[in-house]
């Protein structure tokens, strides 16, 4: 027999006494606060059910992200809006007046998620489908160029590109500073020589990239852009690392081609391999494209090269700390910003 569960339990030390009931269903057992809620809810699917509703589009929807998925998560997200009590209902804080919607009651659309298992990688995908009413900080930059982090050097161990970084830094640098600026951004970024938003979305470019590599005991930082104006951003970013404020710091700042940006690193091994045009780059590493497979095409993208991480995290040698790496190969996850924007987390083994 199963426990009677319709009863007060604490469901953490401290937490007020909640109740717990579950009913079953045909093959499924449903779990709500009450058994009465629980049996109300099996009734209700033997009537309709999400798959079978014409309306909720959740078998459609589902069915998108391809087959053997082994769990899916789907949500409406104005039906969530409407669930939520009329007095929790707060409006966007005023620092982000205009970088989201102004109406959230408005928003519709759905979100649908899977988890799928291969041989060699277990990965999340998600997709937004048909949304509207929520307008994002980050847009979709237009053009055809190919993601920069292809042409990042294959052997650092992590990385990370967001495009459309500048633009959305700059929208916020407006709003931040329009009003009393109680963060002190505006005075601050004067510092440096910087006094606008345009020059914020000069020196960030289109596309932003960060890429760490070196060793443990020498760690090296890099960070490359994509941009229209590569010489404005270059000038840019001499005088802040020139700023007394900045303070004296080894820190390179050069212009770049392929794509034309700039490139401001720490570290004279890692900003030779950026620079080595002839040397080997991630977009032409199975593992990295086997990690990322929509690399050129994604947003945003974040990468972690578990063939580099042993060393840089334990030190040359094999030793028992690093002994779970080993059967990693590379952990990839990239997303693309709109209405229908779509996300990918990919962990892949050796």
């Amino acid at each position: 027999d199963m426990p009677d569960m319709n009863s007060e339990v604490p469901m953490f030390p401290g937490d007020k006494p909640t109740t717990i009931g579950y009913a079953f269903g045909e093959g499924f057992v449903i779990v709500s606060d009450t058994t009465a809620h629980a049996t109300a809810l099996v009734n209700a699917g033997k009537k309709s059910t999400l798959a079978t509703s014409a309306e909720s589009k959740y078998a459609e929807d589902v069915k998108s992200l391809g087959s053997d998925q082994i769990a899916v998560a789907w949500t409406d997200i104005a039906a969530i809006y409407k669930a939520i009590p009329a007095n929790q209902r707060a409006g966007s804080p005023e620092m982000f007046k205009g970088l989201g919607p102004k109406d959230p009651s408005k928003a519709s659309g759905r979100i649908v998620m899977g988890l799928h298992a291969d041989p060699s990688f277990l990965e999340v995908t998600g997709k937004s489908i048909e949304v509207k009413g929520a307008d994002t900080l980050f847009t979709k930059e237009t053009g055809s160029e190919a993601g920069i982090i292809s042409s990042f050097p294959a052997d650092v161990f992590g990385a990370v590109t967001i495009t459309g970084l500048g633009k959305a830094a700059g929208t916020l640098y407006t709003s931040l500073t329009a009003g009393k600026d109680e963060m002190g951004i505006k005075p601050g970024l004067s510092q440096l020589g910087i006094d606008s938003a345009a020059e914020i979305e000069t020196l960030l470019g289109a596309e932003t990239g960060i890429m760490v590599g070196g060793t443990k005991d020498v760690p090296e930082f890099a960070v490359r852009t994509r941009g229209k104006d590569a010489d404005a951003a270059l000038k840019i970013a001499s005088k802040a690392l020139a700023a007394p404020e900045a303070g004296n710091v080894n820190i390179n700042a050069t212009k770049i081609t392929g794509p034309d940006g700039i490139v401001v690193s720490m570290g004279s091994g890692l900003d030779k391999a950026i620079f080595d045009l002839s040397g080997p780059k991630l977009g032409a590493s199975e593992a990295f494209r086997k990690a990322l497979p929509d690399a050129d095409t994604a947003d945003a993208t974040q990468y972690l090269n578990f063939a580099n991480v042993s060393p840089l995290l334990f030190g040359e040698g094999t030793k028992e700390e690093g002994d779970w790496l080993k059967p990693l190969a590379g952990f990839g996850v990239t997303g693309s910003t709109g209405n229908d924007g779509t996300f990918r987390a990919r962990l892949t083994v050796k």
